[in-house]
């Protein structure tokens, strides 16, 4: 993919994670951005599903600024689906629209490399307000609320979006 233009001139390429030359960049993001570490899940993802483990690169400084971490049929008991395990970006280069580009580029091999997969889902702290309103201006719906989700209490959203 080469890389896009966006308005504020930044030059950026979504790419497929290489493990381990990503690792620290997106440890860094994961460290800065998440409550949970998915760092134990980086090489696994990487070669179970590739093409899914996808890296937000600025490529004037050659630095790793967003991912998403994707798994297919990851929620348990839904056939054809992917789960978006974690999706990031680095907290200087918030509200540039890299968030979107990295959910356009992996709605896109989706559609292209795994045609039986009709749908997205994913789960969001029900206190994060930002990332609630982007899925939905993206065109994600609320499947349903999850009480005391994760480990230290708080409920999530599980959202989803029909490819």
């Amino acid at each position: 993919m080469q890389p896009i233009v966006l308005k504020s001139g930044l030059r950026v390429k979504i790419r497929q994670y290489e493990h381990p030359r990503d690792f620290e960049g997106v440890a860094e993001i994961n460290r800065l951005s998440l409550r949970v570490s998915f760092n134990y899940l980086y090489e696994p993802f990487s070669r179970k599903s590739p093409d899914l483990f996808l890296v937000a690169e600025d490529t004037t400084k050659f630095k790793k600024i967003g991912f998403v971490l994707v798994d297919i049929n990851g929620l348990r008991g839904v056939k054809h689906s992917s789960l978006i395990y974690a999706i990031a970006v680095h907290p200087d280069y918030r509200r540039l629209g890299i968030g979107k580009l990295l959910i356009n580029e992996l709605v896109q091999r989706l559609r292209t490399n795994h045609v039986k997969i009709k749908t997205i889902y994913l789960h969001v702290q029900e206190t994060n307000e930002g990332a609630i309103t982007f899925y939905k201006n993206y065109g994600f719906k609320e499947k349903t609320f999850l009480k005391k989700f994760y480990s230290w209490g708080e409920g999530a959203y599980r959202l989803y979006y029909e490819l």
